[in-house]
């Protein structure tokens, strides 16, 4: 039973502390963005400004496809 226990609060640590990574690479998001409302207008101005799809993804902590469609959504049209 103790085994049990000890990889339970193993899984509890490791969820809590990958919330914790994604709360730390929302808050390095940069001012001009976090301003911004919707995320397909902040995937939109941060491409604009030059950033690559996976960092962006990152940033925001969404999926890269996520990115992709927004934009691919303007390109079309």
């Amino acid at each position: 039973m103790s085994t049990l226990i000890n990889y339970t609060d193993e899984l509890i640590n490791e969820f809590a502390t990958q919330e914790a990574t994604s709360v730390i690479k929302t808050a390095d998001l940069p001012a001009q963005y976090a301003e911004l409302k919707t995320t397909s207008d902040k995937i939109r101005a941060m491409t604009k400004d030059g950033y690559k799809r996976n960092q962006i993804a990152k940033l925001l902590n969404i999926r890269y496809q996520h990115v992709r469609n927004v934009e691919l959504q303007v390109l079309k049209k």
